[in-house]
């Protein structure tokens, strides 16, 4: 019996002791990692929306895979919002920056904040030549097509089906929220 305690308790304290300097890796680091996050979410709104003097998170509750809402204004007043979301895609979650113009009642575009999709594949939705697609379109859902896309069809990037998925099913999110949002404000539709 003593040759099994001595070394069970040789584990436990092993355990103890680097579970110990985890937590403390991860609390030094908490702040600076979500300095960076911010810097991020800073830098796609103004990317997305390069108009806006200022943006403030809303305080709603969110649900699905939205993650964050937020209200950019400049000088002449709202001009739009930009909606974070987080969906699962092939390897990993996908987090997503979905942006729109109220007054124009079209997309800014979306863009990928992280991801952890295959390179060369999934990877691609990263890339411009499929983000770039939303840009200035009318604030409708998106269906994903096998073959070449017109109007609110995306075709799905060759081998990353579930990643273009992913990310046109955030999207949608973000645009029925959106929808809800102007026809519960009383506009009586998409425009203001």
């Amino acid at each position: 019996m003593k040759h099994i305690i001595k070394p069970a308790l040789s584990l436990f304290l092993i355990a103890s002791i680097t579970t110990g300097l985890l937590a403390m890796v991860y609390n030094l680091t908490l702040e600076p990692r979500e300095a960076q996050q911010r810097r991020t979410r800073e830098r796609m709104i103004n990317e997305l929306i390069p108009m806006g003097d200022s943006f403030a998170e809303l305080d709603l509750n969110t649900a699905g895979s939205i993650t964050g809402i937020y209200e950019v204004t400049g000088a002449s007043g709202l001009i739009g919002y930009a909606v974070e979301l987080s969906v699962p895609g092939y390897s990993g979650d996908i987090e997503i920056m979905a942006g729109f113009l109220t007054r124009e009642n079209r997309f800014a575009g979306i863009r990928i904040l992280s991801h952890s999709e295959t390179p060369g594949l999934g990877a691609f939705a990263a890339r411009e030549s499929f983000y770039g697609i939303f840009t200035g379109k009318e604030i409708l859902p998106f269906e994903v097509t096998k073959n070449v896309s017109a109007g609110h069809e995306i075709q799905a990037i060759s081998g990353a089906t579930i990643t273009t998925r992913a990310v046109i099913s955030a999207v949608n999110e973000a645009v029925e929220w959106y929808i809800s949002r102007n026809v519960r404000h009383g506009s009586g539709g998409l425009n203001r």
